[in-house]
């Protein structure tokens, strides 16, 4: 599985889904695209609003709270193929 069909797999497919197995590769890719996601954030809403402006520590949360679900439902996945 690719990075981009990791992606579409967790986001599109499985977002809700907790029964089932997520593969190795499915579960890192994932993690990586939302660490990206989260640094990419914490970078460009600094960049794109002055420094005082509240909009600039809402942007991370908010990038984090659109990916705890798919992350926390990859995760169980993940367990599920582990034993």
């Amino acid at each position: 599985m690719n990075f981009i069909e990791a992606i579409e797999s967790v986001l599109i497919k499985n977002y809700f889904n907790l029964d089932g197995k997520a593969t190795r590769s499915e579960y890192w890719w994932f993690y990586l695209f939302t660490l990206l996601m989260s640094w990419g954030s914490t970078v460009v809403a600094p960049a794109m609003f002055s420094s005082g402006d509240p909009i600039v520590d809402v942007v991370p949360g908010i990038i984090s709270l659109i990916f705890i679900i798919p992350a926390l439902a990859a995760g169980s996945r993940r367990l599920h193929d582990i034993g």
